[in-house]
């Protein structure tokens, strides 16, 4: 986490005098200064640099100015809110308070193994019913505390296992979740992507217009929102965070233009009814047919080869022992 700069405090000390100023009058629905208060948000990615990946917002616990400040300091802070002295205090509290939401590693290499490290044992878990993203937080933040005491040995080891498990997957084309479908047996595994490319391709083949329409329209917005974050950014985390600003910004900025060009294209061609409803909503519907449908295509046809190819089938499988073998060491490890 890059260090917190002071607006944000210096905005918080504002409002409390101004809730001084104003006590009484109506203009604010705080009553005292102390009741002034702020609370943390963090935002963590299971893997920043891919578009749409798993993320999770964290709400802390809401802070008031009087837990942070005695009636004294609250006194001079009403009377200079932008107290140099003042100001950096309550910033230290609130970096403070967003770094108790994140989970941090020491270097980017232990950042790449506490995710794929978090994902494995997410996924094993799941059989338990440890599904929800918020227990998935905290197997990323209890990882780090245990990788952290972990002799080098073993750290190496465990990083090696995982290191080779996750360069087979990216030889393969595949992902994690797909190779722990294997824990459902061989034959339910097989049933399983024969259910996916059957749900997958005929409405996929529906849509290719509207997929084709949609990439068009918004591959500009897509290259400018990776770019500009690549651009910005000092790391993965940045890079995500940049991505998910950027996304919000251009994917709706661009949504609204096309919907306003579509509408006053309908309104010339003098289309009512059905058929200007249809222009109207298609820069909306075109670029979520795009979104669904191409970030599957390379995964459905990979399930698709490992259907027709027996050989690869049969690798896949070896690829869902050591998987299994790779959890079985974390387990004993950490």
């Amino acid at each position: 986490m890059t260090p917190l700069k002071s607006g944000a405090s210096r905005m918080l000390l504002s409002a409390a005098a101004y809730v001084a100023r104003h006590r009484g009058d109506g203009t604010s629905p705080i009553q005292s200064p102390k009741d002034v208060s702020f609370q943390p948000v963090g935002l963590y990615f299971d893997d920043a640099r891919t578009f749409r990946s798993r993320g999770l917002i964290h709400y802390g616990p809401r802070k008031t100015l009087g837990e942070v400040f005695d009636d004294g300091e609250i006194a001079e802070i009403l009377q200079n809110p932008t107290a140099p002295h003042y100001v950096n205090k309550l910033t230290e509290v609130m970096d403070e308070e967003l770094r108790a939401l994140l989970p941090e590693a020491p270097s980017p290499r232990v950042q790449e193994l506490t995710r794929r490290l978090s994902q494995l044992l997410y996924e094993a878990n799941r059989r338990t019913r440890i599904s929800d993203v918020y227990r998935w937080e905290l197997v990323v933040k209890g990882i780090l505390e245990q990788f952290k005491d972990l002799p080098k040995e073993k750290a190496a080891a465990i990083q090696r296992q995982v290191s080779d498990y996750y360069e087979l997957l990216e030889i393969n084309g595949l992902r994690d979740a797909t190779v722990r479908d294997l824990d459902l047996g061989p034959q339910e595994f097989i049933a399983r992507l024969r259910r996916n490319q059957i749900m997958y391709w005929p409405l996929a083949i529906f849509m290719a217009p509207l997929t084709l329409v949609g990439m068009l329209l918004y591959y500009v917005p897509y290259r400018m929102t990776g770019r500009i974050a690549f651009t910005l950014a000092d790391g993965d985390v940045e890079v995500g965070t940049y991505k998910f600003l950027m996304g919000i910004i251009f994917f709706v900025l661009s949504g609204l233009f096309y919907t306003v060009v579509f509408a006053a294209l309908a309104a010339w061609l003098k289309l009512t009814g059905f058929w200007w409803l249809v222009v109207f909503l298609l820069p909306t519907v075109s670029a979520f047919s795009a979104m669904i449908f191409t970030e599957k295509l390379q995964l459905r046809l990979m399930e698709l080869k490992i259907l027709l190819f027996p050989r690869l089938r049969k690798s896949i499988y070896q690829l869902g022992d050591q998987r299994q073998k790779l959890i079985d060491d974390l387990m004993a490890y950490l």
